[in-house]
C-alpha cells in the first residue's frame, strides 16, 4: 500500500454523459437493493425489538450526528469540486477529518449523561458512550477513496457502502437474537464503522499520514465551509423532529416516529446520496457549460421524483394496510405520521436533490440559504403541531419545512441556472403521469372489503406491474422516464440521462 501522495486513477475515456449514465444506473440499481435490505432488517428487528429500544437508540443517533454537524468542515465536497489537482491535499484533509472526529468522540463520550437527561432519556447515557467509541473509529477511513467519487467510479465505491450494510444488518440481527434489547443495534453500528473502515483501503491503495498545510486548508475551508453550513442545517432537519418529538411526546413516539421516517423518508435521503455521488461530481466538471449544466440538473430532479412522487401516492393510499401487515399490529400508532411523511417525502426531493447543483456550480452558500428556511419553518412549525396534533402534526411540520425549502431551491435555479418555470412544468410531468396511472387501481383495492394482507400483496403487485407498463410507455413514447437509468445499468453507458 502506497504512502504519501497517490497520482489519481487514469479518467474514464468515454464521454462525461455516458459515464454519469452508467454511474447512475449502478447507483440507483444499489440503492434499492440497499433500501430493500434495510427495510428487511428493520422489519425483523422490529419484530424482536421493542419500540422503546428505536426510541432509545433514535435520542443517542441523533445527538451524535448534532455534534458531528457543528463540527463538520466541508473538505471533502471541496477535494470533489475543485478541478485543478488535489494530491498535495490529500493528508492535510486526512488529517483535519481525523481531528474532528476525535474531539467529536470524546466531547460525546464526556456529555453523554448531562445530554440524556436533557432529551428525558437517561437510559440512553451508556448507547450515547458506546456510539462514540464507534463514530471514532470512522476517523480512520482512506481519504484517498475521494478518486472514486471524482472520476464516477462508483462500483468500487459502492463496495465498500454495502459491505458496512451487510456487516451492520448481520450482526444487528444476531445480537437482537442473541440480547433481545437495543445493545443489538450498538453492536450492529461497531460492525458499519469497522467495515467501512477495512474496506476503504481495501478498494483503494493509498495510506494517508498526519499532515498539515496551511495553504491547502485555507482553500479547503473556504469553500468546504458553505457545504459544512449546508449539511449543519440538512443534520438538523433530519435530527431536530427526533429531539423535539422525545422532549414533547417522549421516547416510545419517538419509536412509532423513526419507524415511519425510515420507511417513508430515508429513501429520498438515500435518493440525494444518489445526486452527492454522482450528479455533483458529474456537474461539477460541467461549470462552465451552463447550459448543458442546466438541462442535465433538470434530467436529474425529474428522474428523481418519476420515483418519489408515485411511490408517495401509493404509500399514502395503502399505508393502514400495510404498517400492521409489515410491521405488526403495534405498530399501528406510526400510521397516521407516516401518511404525512410520504407527502413531504415529494418536496424533500426537490429540495436535496435540487441543492446538488447549487453547489457543484460553484454557489453552495444559496444551498445553505435554502436548508436555513427549512430549518427555520420546521422550529416554528414542529413545536406547536406536535403540541396540538402529536405525531401526525410532526409529520404536517416536516412537510411544511420542506415546503418551504422546495420553493426557494426553485427560485434559486431560475435565478442562476437559467431554469425556467415552463422547463421545471416539463419535467414534473413525467412523474405526474406515473402517479395519475398508479392511483385509480390502487384506491380500488384500499376502498374493498379484503383483508390487509390481501391488500398488501395485491396493491404491491399492482404498483410494480403499472409502473412498469408506464413507465416503458413513457420512454417508447417519449423518452423520458425512470427506464433512462435502467437502460443505463443494463447498456455500459450508451444512453445518456437527460
Amino acid at each position: 500500500m502506497a504512502e504519501g501522495i497517490e497520482p489519481a486513477p487514469p479518467e474514464d475515456r468515454r464521454s462525461l454523459g455516458k459515464r454519469a449514465s452508467t454511474a447512475t444506473g449502478w447507483v440507483v440499481g444499489a440503492r434499492v437493493v440497499q433500501q430493500l435490505f434495510g427495510v428487511g432488517r428493520f422489519v425483523v428487528l422490529a419484530r424482536l425489538l421493542a419500540p422503546a429500544d428505536f426510541g432509545l437508540m433514535g435520542v443517542a443517533a441523533s445527538a451524535l450526528l448534532v455534534l458531528h454537524m457543528f463540527s463538520g468542515t466541508g473538505v471533502r465536497g471541496a477535494l470533489v469540486q475543485r478541478k485543478e489537482d488535489i494530491s498535495s491535499a490529500l493528508n492535510t484533509a486526512w488529517t483535519i477529518d481525523l481531528a474532528r472526529t476525535l474531539v467529536i468522540a470524546s466531547i460525546l463520550f464526556a456529555a453523554a449523561s448531562p445530554i440524556s437527561n436533557l432529551l428525558n432519556t437517561p437510559d440512553a447515557t451508556p448507547i450515547l458512550q458506546a456510539l462514540a467509541g464507534a463514530f471514532a473509529i470512522t476517523g480512520l477511513i482512506n481519504v484517498g477513496t475521494i478518486y472514486l467519487r471524482k472520476e464516477l467510479r462508483v462500483r468500487d465505491e459502492l463496495s465498500i457502502n454495502l459491505s458496512a450494510m451487510v456487516a451492520e444488518s448481520i450482526v444487528s440481527v444476531v445480537m437482537a437474537l442473541v440480547l433481545e434489547s437495543v445493545w443489538a443495534l450498538v453492536w450492529g453500528a461497531f460492525a458499519r464503522s469497522i467495515t467501512l473502515v477495512a474496506m476503504s483501503y481495501v478498494i483503494y491503495p493509498y495510506m494517508p499520514r498526519l499532515e498539515f498545510k496551511k495553504s491547502e486548508a485555507g482553500w479547503l475551508f473556504r469553500f468546504g465551509r458553505w457545504v459544512s453550513l449546508n449539511g449543519i442545517g440538512v443534520q438538523l432537519i433530519h435530527q431536530a423532529d427526533r429531539l423535539i418529538i422525545a422532549r414533547i411526546l417522549g421516547a416510545t413516539a419517538l419509536g412509532f416516529y423513526a419507524i415511519s421516517d425510515r420507511l417513508s423518508l430515508n429513501p429520498v435521503r438515500e435518493m440525494g446520496q444518489v445526486g452527492i455521488r454522482v450528479g455533483f461530481p458529474a456537474l461539477s466538471k460541467l461549470q462552465e457549460q451552463k447550459e448543458e449544466f442546466a438541462r442535465k440538473a433538470l434530467a436529474t430532479i425529474e428522474l428523481s421524483l418519476s420515483i418519489v412522487v408515485p411511490v408517495s401516492v401509493a404509500s399514502f393510499i395503502l399505508v393502514d394496510s400495510v404498517v400492521p401487515v409489515v410491521l405488526g399490529d403495534e405498530w399501528v400508532g406510526a400510521i397516521d405520521v407516516t401518511r404525512m411523511l410520504v407527502l413531504a417525502a415529494i418536496p424533500m426531493t426537490i429540495a436535496q436533490v435540487g441543492a446538488v447543483p447549487l453547489v457543484a456550480f460553484g454557489i453552495p452558500r444559496v444551498a445553505a440559504g435554502s436548508t436555513l428556511v427549512a430549518l427555520i419553518a420546521l422550529l416554528i412549525a414542529l413545536p406547536l403541531l406536535a403540541n396540538r396534533m402529536g405525531l401526525e402534526g410532526a409529520g404536517l411540520a416536516m412537510l411544511i419545512a420542506y415546503g418551504s425549502s422546495s420553493v426557494v431551491i426553485l427560485a434559486s435555479w431560475r435565478r442562476h441556472l437559467g431554469v425556467g418555470f415552463s422547463s421545471m412544468l416539463r419535467a414534473s410531468l413525467t412523474p405526474l403521469v406515473l402517479a395519475i396511472t398508479v392511483a385509480p387501481p390502487l384506491l380500488a383495492i384500499d376502498s374493498s372489503d379484503w383483508s390487509n394482507t390481501a391488500k398488501t400483496i395485491s396493491g404491491a403487485a399492482t404498483f410494480v406491474s403499472i409502473y412498469g407498463i408506464t413507465s416503458i410507455g413513457l420512454w417508447v413514447v417519449a423518452k423520458r422516464g425512470l427506464m433512462q437509468v435502467v437502460l443505463a445499468a443494463t447498456s455500459r453507458g450508451r444512453f445518456a440521462t437527460g
